[in-house]
């Protein structure tokens, strides 16, 4: 009886069909199972299945870019990430996503300091009853000068 393997490099059209799969292997190159642990590597397979608009690939991508993990430390990818991850917030339970994507355009942190675009963000938060989202608003709206929103409940 011949005993057959497949390595990994015959299975590789497998996963570039398949999205699960995609995060299986992302996942076993993070640990190294099965393969020698390669962070780069993981992140790769990640971002191929977060291109397909997976929620948990798009997470893990960016958190890669802003930790530095697999990647050179990129916040501004990580926002970019996080801005696809934030456009899927109302089907998602993406909120904490968008408060992120919200503070980091109030501080100017990967993005251009954009109150507008802050505001746009926690607008949308606020409109699902976030408190937090509403306290933040009431915030910025204080320091700009400007008149409480609609649903922000100050």
């Amino acid at each position: 009886t011949e005993i057959y393997t497949l390595s990994l490099h015959d299975a590789l059209p497998i996963y570039q069909l398949d999205v699960v799969r995609m995060k299986l292997l992302a996942g076993e190159y993070y640990r190294g199972e099965g393969v020698d642990k390669d962070v780069g590597e993981s992140v790769m397979w990640f971002t191929k299945a977060a291109e397909q608009g997976d929620v948990e690939a798009e997470k893990a991508v960016a958190g890669a870019w802003f930790s530095g993990q697999g990647v050179p430390t990129n916040t501004v990818e990580g926002i970019c990430w996080l801005k696809k991850l934030a456009d899927q917030g109302e089907d998602q339970d993406l909120g904490d996503v968008e408060k992120a994507v919200a503070i980091a355009y109030y501080r100017g942190d990967g993005v251009d300091k954009d109150n507008k675009q802050a505001v746009y963000w926690l607008t949308r938060l606020a409109n699902r009853g976030d408190s937090q989202a509403k306290a933040l608003l009431v915030a910025i709206q204080k320091e700009e000068g400007i008149a409480t929103a609609p649903g922000t409940g100050e």
